[in-house]
């Protein structure tokens, strides 16, 4: 149980960003809604419900399931940006359907994963035009930022903090002898 602490704070970017996200969609999606609940407006309090939400699955998944880290990012994005659209068009018909909600989201969370996988690829080649390998060295470094991978290091994930530095100690004692 000392793990679950740790992972959050290993964490924390990721889900603060998820959050965030999610918070915003969901008070673009019920933006128009003027009613209040609890002493809240609808729109806030659909907004912290779906961040709530949203940070909970997120730390289970990262947690249980760490491989699929990046695709809660991706989710986020997709989420954000399928209630920018809903908005913009004044299709809440669609956002009525969970089903056609679940499909758009996490078929643009692959695509997003897709796509940046394949620009990964192609600004590494020698051919990349040099605007296109900077701005995937960029997004590179925000995704080791939002990794939060300078405090985790090359460690297996999860680690706890007590292994890491017994594990350390160990590699300076051989080191030295």
């Amino acid at each position: 149980m000392y793990r679950i602490p740790q992972h959050i704070y290993f964490e924390r970017r990721r889900l603060t960003l998820a959050g965030v996200l999610a918070f915003a969609a969901g008070y673009a999606l019920y933006a128009h809604i003027h009613a209040t609940v609890f002493g809240l407006p609808f729109p806030v309090f659909t907004g912290l419900f779906y961040a709530v939400v949203v940070m909970f699955a997120a730390a289970v998944t990262s947690y249980f399931l760490p491989n699929l880290r990046k695709l809660i990012d991706s989710v986020a994005v997709a989420r954000l940006g399928f209630a920018i659209w809903v908005v913009s068009v004044h299709g809440q018909d669609i956002a009525a359907s969970p089903l056609a909600r679940a499909t758009v989201v996490v078929g643009g969370a692959i695509i997003l994963l897709r796509l940046g996988s394949w620009i990964d690829t192609f600004s590494r080649k020698p051919s990349a035009p040099l605007l296109f390998v900077n701005i995937a060295e960029r997004a590179r470094v925000a995704v080791a930022w939002l990794d939060n991978t300078a405090v985790r290091g090359s460690a297996s994930y999860p680690v706890s903090i007590g292994r890491r530095a017994s594990v350390a100690s160990v590699q300076n004692n051989l080191a030295a002898a």
